[in-house]
């Protein structure tokens, strides 16, 4: 999900590393804008996997409010369906020189957005599950139906559908790292959609990052695993070993930790946790950034390392598979 975040929000030109969302996480310094928006991401993913509604206008809103939580785009309305034309391209207020324009707000978007909560949730028996995931994400961003944040909600839903629809039993596949790889491309065959309708290049380029983005989760989630097990070997071997191995599973959904988030996170006391720590820093899986006696920041570099490896390139789009 980390990774995704970082994907999904880089499509749209804010870059910010796994580090610095950790750090944020964990309430370290000040943050730059940028770590804000990916952690707001990560947070918007969290909240619709967690969700028991059904991927609807509702719980879309809810995702988009804390997508744009306290960063750029806070005054349009997060959460808030759109009450003015917007359009992707060209010169603002100018529909004329866009790329695309969506439908207008009121009766023709309202329908659209009905019309989209209707197949996502139920698509017809003879469509597969992962070609109406596809059609899905097309749908939604011709909607466009934010005045921000449209792309990045868009892509949120992608996994939420897959989910949904059983293809995932936990949200491990996404397909922002290659449509970022393949950015324009990505822009172009939406259009094309719109403008020929040619649906076919656009199915086929989902399934491509599907294909491309479900080895690339396989070769991570093998080296975190390898990773886990390797340390957790290590820790069984010494002594008092239990909330060392709590904090190690603990750092693999926050590899960033102060000495009170994992005294929180154990429920312990300091002493205890901090005894913790020590064995993981002794272990190399945690490192101090802060060189102080107080006020200690540790990492979980090696986790951070797996997740920031680079994408291994994989087929090229429409390339046969």
């Amino acid at each position: 999900m980390r990774r995704e975040a970082e994907s999904s929000s880089r499509i749209e030109d804010t870059i910010a590393t796994a580090e610095e969302v950790a750090l944020y996480q964990a309430g370290y310094g000040e943050a730059r804008n940028e770590a804000v928006e990916v952690a707001n991401y990560l947070a918007a993913l969290q909240h619709g996997l967690a969700s028991p509604l059904p991927i609807s206008r509702r719980l879309i809103c809810e995702m988009h409010a804390r997508l744009l939580d306290r960063v750029r785009g806070e005054d349009k309305r997060p959460g808030e369906i759109r009450t003015i034309q917007n359009q992707i391209g060209g010169r603002d207020d100018d529909a004329a020189t866009a790329r695309f324009v969506p439908p207008p707000p009121g009766e023709p978007l309202e329908r659209g957005l009905a019309a989209f909560e209707r197949f996502v949730n139920a698509p017809p028996d003879h469509i597969p599950p992962m070609v109406a995931a596809a059609l899905g994400h097309y749908q939604f961003e011709a909607l466009h139906p934010f005045r921000d944040g449209n792309g990045r909600v868009g892509r949120v839903i992608a996994t939420l559908t897959l989910c949904r629809q059983g293809l995932l039993e936990h949200p491990l596949v996404y397909v922002s790292g290659y449509f970022d790889r393949h950015r324009q491309r990505y822009y172009d065959l939406l259009l094309r959609v719109s403008t020929r309708g040619d649906w076919l290049a656009w199915i086929g380029f989902f399934l491509d990052a599907v294909i491309d983005q479900s080895k690339d989760a396989w070769g991570r989630i093998d080296g975190l695993r390898r990773l886990y097990d390797e340390q957790r070997a290590s820790l069984q071997r010494g002594r008092a070993a239990g909330k060392s191995l709590a904090l190690l599973d603990h750092l693999f959904s926050s590899p960033a930790v102060t000495a009170s988030s994992a005294q929180r996170a154990l429920d312990t006391t300091d002493p205890t946790a901090r005894a913790a720590i020590g064995r993981l820093v002794r272990s190399g899986m945690l490192t101090d950034l802060t060189g102080r006696d107080y006020g200690k920041v540790w990492l979980a570099r090696p986790i951070l390392d797996i997740i920031n490896m680079p994408s291994e390139i994989g087929a090229e789009p429409g390339a046969p598979v």
